[in-house]
């Protein structure tokens, strides 16, 4: 029981970062061609359907053996989603130097994703 309670513990924690981080890269992708961008905010939800899932079951598992807080449970949504989009979406800004759409696009999608995170810890430090 214990289990099931973090998990959706956990998804309440983050869900403020997944809509927050949405809209950022929403007004981001709305300087590009829609050609371009078009999908790309439908690959940043699919991406973080996935890594709340993953995030919230490990985070759900490992807060039986240790004593993890809510920032943690963010640190660890964020470093999964940045593995996802690396290696799984493949999306590095460092991979195509000579197309800079792509590439501050690619950029964008780390930067929805870390921006919101970074607040989210901020503001549950003030909270504390």
């Amino acid at each position: 029981m214990k289990i099931i309670s973090k998990f959706f513990e956990n998804i309440l924690n983050i869900l403020p970062i997944l809509i927050l981080s949405t809209i950022i890269f929403v007004f981001y992708c709305s300087r590009y061609p829609g050609g371009m961008a078009g999908m790309a905010p439908f690959v940043l939800i699919l991406s973080h359907i996935t890594c709340t899932l993953i995030s919230s079951v490990t985070y759900a598992v490992a807060s039986i053996r240790y004593q993890l807080d809510h920032n943690h449970s963010i640190i660890l949504f964020t470093v999964i989603s940045f593995l996802l989009l690396a290696f799984y979406y493949n999306i590095n800004p460092f991979q195509s130097l000579n197309d800079f759409e792509t590439r501050y696009l690619d950029l964008g999608f780390y930067i929805s994703i870390f921006i919101p995170a970074v607040i989210a810890i901020f503001i549950k430090k003030i909270m504390k």
